[in-house]
């Protein structure tokens, strides 16, 4: 396979799927060139609860990518599930060192910020600038090369606590690959799924993934607000399981084969049967109408997005601030489930399949791959933007990610 552009990777550490994407970034494109994914072993939302067991299934994710490019990698951006996230907005003040703003003004508001989260045993995953003031009054996008006696400035961060990313790194060591850079999962599915359009003008992302759901809102191209619901896809499976008083692996079999909350009227009452193949019930046959199993999985994913809805309210984000809503995630593949969102939410919504990738593989092509391609698709706009810029990321969280791209 000829390579042209920068080799870069991914690894999506879900609760239900492992992925790794290598992917080539040139210019305007990106490639897929590699990818492998399968079955997540002990790993909760981040956490690794058996390093050995999480240490071999990675090893064997990323081994599976590696095979299909061709080439081993080095180094790949990692992301964090936003059950593990916490985020706070902060405003930062500091005396101009000589009267006109420069870059080693802004680096120390930044300075001071990662100061008090690293004394708090806290690793900032984003910290994203909302606005920039002069003297406290003037707000200005670009303070650069201002006058004034004081600069402030209000950021949106995004932290998780030390251990998480210190077992993460544990459990890379196994596979001789480093870490270069964390992203939230929510961020990177929004990015995974969003077009230009959509970036600019009040998107609303859902990523519902297997052991809870993550969302952003993403306005004039920019993070303003992640949050997180502890429930998920599995969450439906335990109740089917529930109901049925049958292990969590036919229930999820039940449910993926029956992944439909729209139901004519003659479907109704059409049963579903399934045979019950274990050693104590070898003949025992579960039956249940269609109308019955989507009432359940309705039961829970209603309550999923109306939590949603709810955190969002409380935060300042009400619908009248969302003028697009898009899902991702496996339960994303759901039919009928962008009803039932448009129903809670009284706006438009779709389904996010992945965008801005050139020739993508079928198999790719699923809103449950959204967070691995929307973490290559973050590595692609940091270096479009940031490596052309002459801006100074000496001692900055910034200059991991840009040290990655110009050395793999």
């Amino acid at each position: 396979m000829s390579i042209k552009g920068k080799i870069v990777a991914a690894l999506d550490i879900g609760t239900t799927k492992l992925a790794c994407i290598i992917a080539e970034i040139s210019d305007k494109n990106i490639r897929v060139v590699g990818y492998g994914y399968r079955q997540s072993v002990d790993i909760s939302s981040s956490a690794i609860n058996d390093m050995k067991l999480a240490q071999l299934a990675i090893t064997k994710t990323i081994a599976d990518a590696e095979k299909m490019a061709g080439f081993n990698i080095s180094k790949l951006v990692v992301n964090i599930s936003g059950l593990r996230l916490e985020s706070v907005t902060k405003l930062v003040t500091n005396k101009i060192s000589s009267k006109i703003v420069n870059n080693s003004d802004i680096m120390a508001l930044v300075s001071d910020i990662k100061t008090n989260f690293k004394n708090n045993k806290k690793e900032i995953i984003h910290l994203i600038p909302l606005e920039y003031k002069i003297d406290h009054n003037t707000k200005v996008t670009n303070p650069r090369y201002m006058s004034g006696d004081y600069l402030s400035g209000k950021f949106y961060i995004i932290s998780v606590q030390n251990s998480i990313i210190k077992n993460i790194e544990n459990c890379m060591k196994f596979s001789t690959i480093s870490v270069n850079n964390y992203i939230s999962d929510a961020y990177a599915a929004s990015l995974g799924v969003m077009n230009e359009n959509e970036l600019n003008f009040g998107t609303l992302v859902i990523d519902i993934g297997g052991n809870s759901t993550s969302y952003s809102i993403i306005i004039d191209n920019k993070l303003y607000f992640i949050g997180n619901c502890a429930l998920g896809g599995i969450h439906i499976t335990r109740d089917i399981a529930m109901m049925l008083n049958v292990n969590l692996d036919i229930a999820e079999n039940i449910k993926l084969l029956n992944n439909s909350l729209v139901i004519s009227p003659i479907e109704e009452k059409e049963l579903i049967k399934f045979k019950l193949d274990d050693d104590v019930y070898p003949t025992k046959l579960i039956q249940l109408t269609k109308v019955e199993l989507k009432n359940i999985m309705l039961a829970r994913l209603e309550e999923i997005i109306i939590m949603v809805k709810k955190d969002l309210e409380e935060n300042g984000y009400s619908s009248y601030a969302i003028n697009n809503i898009i899902l991702s995630g496996g339960v994303a593949n759901m039919i009928g489930i962008e009803k039932l969102v448009e129903d809670i939410f009284g706006k438009n919504v779709s389904i996010g399949y992945p965008v801005g990738i050139k020739n993508l593989q079928k198999d790719l092509n699923n809103p449950s791959f959204s967070v691995a391609l929307g973490m290559i698709t973050f590595l692609k706009q940091v270096m479009k933007k940031e490596i052309k810029t002459n801006f100074e990321v000496n001692n900055s969280f910034v200059k991991k990610i840009i040290d990655y791209l110009m050395s793999v």
